[in-house]
C-alpha cells in the first residue's frame, strides 16, 4: 500500500494495469496505490486525524494502544513512511525512464459507455445518468426508483408530457 510494492520491487521494473472503481481515478487511492508514490500523506497526517476524531488515548473512540504507539514511532522517525516520488523506484533520469509505470485500463466512464453500447445493440434506448454518481446507496437508489416510476407511468400513458427517454429505455449509471 502507498507505493510500498514498487519500492520493495526496486530495482525491478514494475508495470501496473489498473481498473478503477473510484470517481476521478486517483491512482494513489485505487487499491491504496501499491505501485504509486504517496506524496499526499504521512505520519503527521495520521496523528492529526487521530486527535481530530478523538481516537487518541482517552478519546471518545480510542484506538488500541499498539496502534497509537506505532503512529508515535512513525512520527518520531523510528518507522519508515510510505515511499514518496523521490524514491528511486519512481524517479526518472535523462538516460532512464521511471522503473514503475501505471496504466489506467478501465474505469466507471468506460464501463458505463460499454453498457450503453450493449444496451443499444439489444434494442434499448440508453439513457446515461452519469459516471460520477456519489452518495449514500439508499439516497441514490431513491432517485433511481423515482426515474423507474416515471418510466412506468410513461409506459402506461403514452401522452406523458416530458418523458425520460423513448421506450424501451435502459437507465445506466456509474459511480461509487
Amino acid at each position: 500500500k502507498g507505493g510500498r510494492l514498487a519500492a520493495t520491487a526496486y530495482p525491478a521494473t514494475v508495470l501496473t494495469l489498473v481498473l478503477s472503481d473510484i470517481i476521478g481515478d486517483p491512482l494513489d487511492l485505487i487499491a491504496s496505490g501499491p505501485t504509486v508514490p504517496d506524496d499526499g500523506s504521512g505520519w503527521d497526517d495520521a496523528c492529526r486525524l487521530v486527535e481530530e476524531y478523538g481516537l487518541n488515548a482517552g478519546g471518545n473512540h480510542e484506538l488500541p494502544q499498539a496502534v497509537l504507539d506505532m503512529l508515535q514511532m512513525g512520527k518520531d522517525g523510528k518507522l519508515d513512511d510510505t515511499p514518496k516520488s523521490t524514491h528511486p523506484a519512481f524517479t526518472a533520469s535523462e538516460e532512464t525512464k521511471s522503473l514503475s509505470e501505471t496504466i489506467l485500463v478501465g474505469n466507471n466512464y468506460a464501463a458505463v459507455m460499454a453498457a450503453a453500447e450493449e444496451a443499444e445493440k439489444m434494442g434499448y434506448n440508453p439513457v446515461v445518468l452519469g459516471t460520477r454518481i456519489d452518495g449514500e446507496a439508499s439516497c441514490v437508489a431513491g432517485s433511481y426508483i423515482s426515474m423507474a416510476e416515471m418510466l412506468s407511468r410513461q409506459r402506461d400513458d403514452m401522452n406523458v408530457k416530458y418523458p425520460i427517454g423513448i421506450l424501451p429505455v435502459a437507465l445506466i449509471a456509474g459511480g461509487e
